[in-house]
């Protein structure tokens, strides 16, 4: 999320020249790593914990509702009774997580929706991944992830290889981001099936070290290859990454990553995310003007002048951080917390005891 901050907030704003990085592509394929990992995982141990289908995809779907709808359609909500420039047209398309075809296939978009295109992946995925890992038996599933992974690939090629005119839009598409999903889950069955061989490769730290150096010259280029490599160059970085956290925790790598201020950036990072587009897009003129103001007010400061991007970077960080603050200690946490109800009430109908369901809730 920051990495994506950065690339809203100055790169593509002020900074166009340093646009080569794509802080905001890396930013997003990780999220997409980590989500297919962390959502597998989960997946996974129900699955061979053979707790239920039917009792698998309830819970999951259950939590991932409670998670992720609030404060997303709340803000579409916002957006449409703004009447903020073409929100009304996108409305329908957002609302129903379908609005990355809706940019890819009419190449328009809302100022204040254009991230939540990477959300729209998500929800897909969320909607039929479930369902893939549990009609497959787990034999296959190594399988099914690595084809997850090749579709990903293997599709941008394709578009890029029939010279469509407009493949650099196609990787807004679910079926483009299917590497770096697949990317995560192949680290969940790895970690889960295999931690040994997983360990293995992730000593290997030269490895992410090479793969973003190639990356960056890539991005350089700018053409079809870095259409076709850069998602699955990151994905592959993000693999490392993200593989150590979670099989480093007594690392200084895996301390740094569980120490709880960062920890609960992570658990508004949600929020983070959904917000500061949104903020930017009806706020940035006016937080401009202000700092333009203060500043030409204190002459010491003059140097920030000519560079207002850094303390514009820096307020629109502290606005969005606080309202995600704000947003999950008063919306989302509650919501959260109804998942211990929906919970508490399928054990009482499959039978468990009173002691049970107390027992689990606790943990």
């Amino acid at each position: 999320v920051f990495l994506v901050m950065i690339s809203h907030f100055v790169i593509n704003q002020y900074l166009v020249q340093y646009q080569f990085l794509v802080l905001g592509s890396w930013g997003v394929n990780l999220f997409f790593v980590l989500s297919g990992f962390l959502i597998t995982e989960i997946l996974l141990k129900d699955i061979y914990h053979e707790e239920g289908n039917k009792k698998i995809l309830k819970k999951f779907y259950i939590r991932r509702t409670l998670r992720i709808f609030p404060i997303y359609y709340l803000s579409i909500l916002v957006l449409y009774f703004l009447n903020v420039e073409n929100s009304d047209q996108a409305t329908v398309y957002a609302a129903t997580y379908t609005y990355n075809w809706y940019h890819f296939i009419t190449g328009a978009s809302s100022p204040a929706m254009a991230h939540f295109w990477s959300l729209c992946v998500e929800e897909q995925f969320y909607l039929i991944w479930p369902m893939l890992l549990i009609i497959v038996k787990p034999r296959h599933h190594l399988k099914l992830i690595i084809i997850m992974m090749a579709i990903g690939f293997g599709s941008r090629m394709l578009y890029v290889g029939l010279h469509l005119h407009n493949y650099s839009d196609f990787v807004y598409t679910t079926i483009a981001c299917l590497d770096c999903l697949g990317m995560g889950a192949l680290l969940a069955w790895l970690k889960l099936n295999n931690p040994e061989f997983l360990r293995k490769i992730l000593k290997h730290s030269s490895v992410p070290v090479l793969l973003t150096i190639i990356a960056v010259v890539v991005s350089r280029a700018g053409n079809e290859v870095f259409y076709i490599t850069s998602t699955l160059l990151t994905a592959l970085v993000g693999f490392y990454i993200i593989g150590n956290g979670a099989m480093h925790r007594f690392t200084f790598f895996g301390k740094l990553l569980d120490n709880k201020q960062l920890r609960y950036v992570g658990r508004i990072s949600y929020g983070v995310y959904v917000y500061h587009w949104i903020f930017f897009v009806l706020l940035h003129d006016s937080i401009v003007a202000w700092l333009r103001a203060m500043l030409a007010e204190v002459p010491a400061l003059a140097v920030l002048k000519a560079n207002v991007y850094v303390l514009l970077f820096v307020v629109f960080v502290a606005i969005t951080v606080a309202a995600a603050y704000i947003s999950y200690k008063i919306i989302e946490l509650p919501v959260i917390r109804l998942r211990s109800f929906f919970e508490k009430a399928d054990e009482v109908k499959g039978g468990d005891t009173e002691e049970t369901i107390v027992g689990r809730s606790g943990g």
